[in-house]
């Protein structure tokens, strides 16, 4: 049978250690359809160790992993990064993002750490490392974090 909202989310056996420790840390909180792209091993592994490695300090609201997605950036024909499982949306980091638009207040050093610990595209209500590097602010970013990772 289908699986249904709500319903336990079956794991193979071949899951990574990134990717359990997502699925079970305590202060990640996943919507189903981020369970089964994590089962389906959709995410790339940065992605996993970014979001456990977050959630080790913090409460973490994910909004989307790639399903449910929209293919392409918004206001563009490129594939958004979503899709194949290099980024990822958090919607709250200790409190909801929309509610931490100030460049001076907490969220500031968590998107400084992101970038220091390897993140290439960090979308939010502010940019953190200036025009045409790896943080970029737009209307879109304003109630979330955008946290994306081009293949190396």
């Amino acid at each position: 049978h289908d699986a249904l909202p709500g319903d336990p989310v079956p794991l193979p056996k071949e899951l990574s250690g990134p990717a359990l420790r997502v699925l079970n840390h305590p202060n990640i909180d996943l919507p189903d359809s981020a369970r089964w792209d994590i089962a389906a091993n959709r995410v790339r592994e940065p992605v996993l160790t970014s979001l456990a490695a977050l959630a080790d300090e913090h409460r973490v609201g994910v909004a989307v992993l790639s399903t449910g997605h929209p293919i392409e950036v918004f206001g563009s024909t490129r594939m958004s990064n979503h899709i194949p499982g290099r980024a990822v949306d958090v919607w709250l980091i200790d409190r909801p993002i929309i509610d931490q638009r100030e460049s001076d207040g907490p969220l500031l050093p968590v998107l400084q750490k992101l970038v220091q610990a390897g993140a290439t595209e960090l979308g939010g209500p502010f940019d953190v490392d200036g025009p045409n590097r790896t943080s970029f602010t737009n209307l879109v970013h304003q109630d979330h974090l955008h946290i994306g990772y081009h293949w190396r």
